[in-house]
């Protein structure tokens, strides 16, 4: 549907941000970025388009990218919603910055309790900063909520762009107790 949309309307930046999407969660993240790109190329105040930048680049490993696109659409939207937090607290866990990671995941989550990614990299976060104590606590809450969750729930669903990146992120999880 989003292939056809395009088709009918290629100059709409709603449709462009919708094949970014879409191709990102296809795992292909080039076509992805350039959707993105034209999304925000046709309308420049178009802060999902920026939000979703930040998105591709936080999949892609690019977490300075990430911040910076999102605080872009922080900037354009200021009623803006839980993933643009969550896409600077990204940037900051691949980055290493956890301390800012943490404000910025906690945030996102004080916008939307069930923001699950905002949940799982909250997570992964702690485990990596070596805050394990923290990062068990939060695998505690989630299987109140979500008890079906795993490791490899995450493994295969979420478009990483690199084995490398997935792997850390899933070594993080295990670290913090997350079912296999």
């Amino acid at each position: 549907l989003v292939r056809r949309a395009a088709a009918l309307d290629p100059q709409s930046q709603e449709v462009q941000w919708s094949v970014g999407f879409v191709s990102l969660f296809r795992s292909e993240h080039d076509a992805a970025l350039a959707a993105a790109r034209r999304a925000v190329e046709l309308a420049p105040s178009y802060a999902d388009g920026y939000g979703l930048l930040a998105l591709i680049s936080n999949w892609a490993g690019n977490g300075r990218d990430a911040i910076r696109y999102a605080r872009q659409g922080m900037e354009l939207d200021p009623h803006y919603t839980w993933d643009y937090p969550y896409n600077i607290g990204r940037g900051h866990y691949l980055l290493g910055d956890h301390q800012e990671a943490e404000r910025y995941l906690l945030e996102a989550l004080e916008r939307n309790p069930a923001a699950l990614p905002a949940q799982i990299f909250l997570i992964a976060n702690y485990a990596r900063w070596g805050r394990v104590d923290d990062a068990e606590w939060e695998v505690s809450q989630l299987a109140v909520t979500n008890p079906e969750i795993t490791v490899s729930h995450f493994s295969a669903l979420w478009p990483f762009k690199t084995d490398e990146l997935r792997d850390r992120t899933m070594d993080d999880l295990r670290a913090a107790g997350l079912p296999e």
